[in-house]
């Protein structure tokens, strides 16, 4: 159990297991239907494949811009969800409804956007727009789509091929996920070298001066994640004796959860349902209504909350 864990960790194992899994899908596309033009179909495949290529002569050659590698792999995925949109709406024609586009290939545009945005996050330090669990959720239910989708519809007889090809998929999220994790300080710091070639930057804790991640540094003030957590439980104890929770506040909370939960659930629903019936543009309109709609709601009912909780800190000043 500890060597599968060890090997999860390593950036360098879990390139390699990407670049490996990359390669076979390449292949196996090829076996299947070989034709120049199925490069279309694969762009993003071949940017991972060239990704996980310059990472890996990265760790034994230093001159390789790694940021070369971060542009290429974004870019392959970009111009893949450009094609994916560009070959559904091709499906359009002049429907009234979306009626052409069904939940599937929906599903698979928007596993196309997650990774570019996921990849924005971790690779150029931009905005937390996705975090390693989602990314990791939104692959493997891609996977499992497609194979639904290709054992229902396939007119190919390399039906174990394609299963082959689409699992293969679900192993590039070990490589990210732990990226993901080392940058956020919950994952146990690797080979110094190892995290310079893949682009994390290495510094140390003012606490511990142990080697952390530079955007673990910036998240904790400095600190690694244990020693910050520490401080912070310390100043948390402190201030829980000094004050005492609105009672009323929490239950405004507690409301706005609830709402939270049911909202945005029925939007959900309402799409897929309106999207399954071939009325996907009045299913995805009313969804995107309903979720602004609970998203203003929930606000009111926090603020109220928040009002209530800072008069109680005023009165037990």
């Amino acid at each position: 159990m500890n060597n599968i864990k060890d090997f999860l960790s390593s950036p360098k194992k879990t390139a390699i297991l990407g670049l490996i899994v990359c390669s076979l899908m390449l292949l196996l596309n090829f076996i299947i239907n070989f034709n120049i033009f199925n490069i279309l179909t694969d762009l993003y495949v071949i940017g991972l494949i060239a990704y996980f290529i310059i990472v890996l002569i990265k760790m034994y050659n230093k001159q390789v811009n790694i940021k070369i590698a971060n542009y290429i792999l974004i870019l392959a995925y970009s111009i893949q969800l450009l094609l994916s949109l560009i070959f559904n709406i091709g499906h359009l024609g002049f429907s009234r409804y979306l009626g052409y586009i069904n939940f599937f290939r929906l599903f698979c545009i928007f596993a196309y956007i997650i990774p570019i945005l996921y990849f924005f996050n971790i690779l150029l330090r931009k905005k937390n727009f996705v975090n390693n669990k989602f990314f990791a959720v939104v692959i493997i239910i891609y996977t499992v789509i497609e194979l639904v989708s290709m054992m229902r519809y396939s007119i190919y007889g390399n039906v174990e091929i394609l299963i082959i090809y689409y699992i293969s998929y679900i192993f590039i999220i070990p490589y990210f996920y732990n990226y993901y994790k080392i940058l956020k300080g919950e994952n146990l710091m690797e080979k110094k070298e190892e995290l310079e070639a893949i682009g994390i930057k290495v510094v140390k804790c003012k606490e511990c001066c142990k080697d952390i991640s530079e955007e673990e540094f910036n998240s904790y003030k400095g600190y690694c994640k244990n020693c910050y957590e520490n401080k912070e439980n310390i100043a948390d104890e402190k201030k829980l004796s000094n004050q005492e929770k609105n009672k009323i506040a929490s239950k405004f909370k507690i409301v706005a959860n609830i709402l939270r939960f049911f909202g945005y659930g029925m939007a959900i629903l309402w799409a897929i349902l309106h999207i399954a019936d071939y009325e996907a543009g009045i299913g995805i309109f009313v969804g995107i209504a309903i979720a602004i709609i609970t998203w203003l709601s929930c606000l009111f009912w926090e603020a109220i909350a928040e009002a209530l909780q800072l008069l109680e800190d005023i009165k037990n000043k």
